[in-house]
């Protein structure tokens, strides 16, 4: 396959890069792979990006964006899960015993 742009990355030569979720361990070693790059890099303190960007981030435009970013607080969403799986199977044994003691 052919593609348009033989190198779309442009290795080799300074680019303009749009980190986000530059605060996080994946953002922090991406930071260090592209300091070469006239690089924008992005903690969720700068832009939580569940919003839209503002117009002057906008400017001028990237060469490459690496979206980084990721919801943390994957224990509080498991452990919320859990509990709602917990109610729903004690509802369930609760239903069961009471069949058993007709």
């Amino acid at each position: 396959m052919e593609l348009e742009h033989p190198d779309p990355l442009r290795a080799g030569h300074r680019r303009r890069i749009l980190i986000t979720g530059a605060g996080g361990q994946l953002g922090r070693a991406l930071q260090q792979e592209f300091v070469a790059d006239d690089l924008v890099a992005l903690t969720h303190t700068d832009w939580d990006v569940a919003d839209p960007p503002s117009n002057s981030l906008l400017q001028g435009g990237f060469d490459l964006v690496l979206h980084a970013a990721a919801w943390t607080d994957v224990f509080e969403r498991d452990l919320a899960g859990l509990k709602q799986n917990g109610a729903v199977l004690q509802a369930r044994i609760d239903e069961i015993e009471q069949r058993l003691r007709r």
